[in-house]
């Protein structure tokens, strides 16, 4: 994907002839996920692995979002005067803030879905790996909305923003 950015200045085909292969991998990596978990399992169908599809898209947009304001955004702006900078830090965060909100709402709706789907009873959340699994990734969901809420309220301030980002990715 980076080399036809890289190249669409110089050649359009050449950009498309690399950027196809690289869409194509992408979707395979969101889609391998549900083929080897619990959603692949036979005579689950094809509504289960497009919903582990649609989570892990989401999640992969919200994660990738995360890095590039933790490694990109900053990089990409440095050279600019101080005004523009923070103008442009500013606007960034604005949309990814948006686009971080639908993914995690797509994340936690997508995986309640799912955990729906396979645990059959209540008490499977605490006996079943599975479930203790469910468990966990709910409180870190928790922290990570938390994360993001106090974000949210600090688009202003890209610095701060970027430090949470950090905590955020490592959780």
């Amino acid at each position: 994907a980076a080399a036809a950015f890289a190249t669409v200045r110089r050649s359009r085909v050449g950009a498309a002839a690399l950027a196809v292969p690289a869409v194509a991998l992408g979707v395979w990596t969101i889609i391998v996920p549900g083929y080897s978990g619990h959603a692949g399992d036979p005579g689950r169908g094809v509504f289960t692995i497009s919903v582990d599809a649609v989570h892990v898209a989401a999640a992969a947009v919200w994660i990738g979002g995360l890095a590039q304001l933790v490694l990109v955004v900053p990089h990409a702006t440095r050279g600019l005067a101080d005004s523009a900078r923070e103008r442009v830090r500013r606007a960034v965060l604005g949309r990814f803030s948006t686009a971080a909100l639908v993914s995690v709402v797509v994340v936690a709706v997508t995986g309640a879905g799912r955990a729906l789907w396979e645990v059959g009873a209540v008490s499977q959340v605490w006996s079943t790996g599975y479930g203790r699994t469910l468990i966990v990734k709910t409180v870190l969901l928790g922290g990570l909305v938390a994360l993001g809420y106090r974000n949210r309220h600090a688009l202003d301030r890209f610095g701060e923003v970027r430090r949470r980002a950090v905590v955020e990715l490592a959780l």
